[in-house]
């Protein structure tokens, strides 16, 4: 019984681990010219999916090793909360809370040619982490302004992605924010 229970548990981490190499061997057969000073289209999907079969790794090895310990612990551990109820609470707050990422992410692809990258970004993640229950001012703009920065360098610098600057006004924010950054 335990043995079915383990693999129940990894079972989800065994299906993206298979499906992870699947598409690591369709990267490797990515043809392209090879520019000088820039990495290929095959490396960043190659890179993200060896990162992926790193953490399915991870997490079926903790099942191997720490599933009985964690049986333990989960059988000691009395229920604080009746789940039914907390059901009926949560079920309402979720939905209108999905409802609203949805509108949010959609704004954000709508607005992102319009108002650029740059601030669209800056703004979708401070309202995202909001929406999320971090009510900090300092939290929310400091880790909304450090994110966007890595982003748009990241992007922009590194991977040679082309980002939408926006319409004036907005673009003159893109701008300025390029060139701080060191972008031409």
């Amino acid at each position: 019984m335990l043995f079915i229970t383990r693999l129940k548990q990894m079972g989800p981490y065994l299906i993206v681990l298979a499906v992870a190499v699947a598409l690591y061997v369709v990267a490797n057969q990515i043809a392209y010219s090879q520019m000088p000073d820039q990495i290929g289209p095959d490396e960043w999907p190659k890179i993200i999916l060896t990162l992926l079969m790193l953490v399915c790794c991870f997490e079926i090895g903790q099942q191997l090793l720490f599933a009985a310990r964690n049986e333990q612990r989960r059988a000691a551990a009395p229920p604080v909360i009746d789940p039914d109820e907390m059901l009926v609470e949560t079920h309402a707050n979720n939905t209108i809370l999905v409802v609203a990422v949805i509108v949010l992410t959609a704004s954000y692809l709508y607005l992102m040619p319009i108002c650029g990258f740059f601030l669209c970004t800056l703004f979708y993640l401070g309202i995202f982490m909001w929406l999320c229950s971090v009510r900090q001012p300092l939290v929310l703009v400091s880790v909304s302004a450090v994110l966007t920065v890595f982003f748009t360098y990241t992007f922009m610098k590194i991977i040679f992605v082309p980002l939408p600057i926006g319409v004036p006004p907005f673009s003159v924010v893109s701008l300025h924010v390029m060139a701080l950054l060191g972008i031409r």
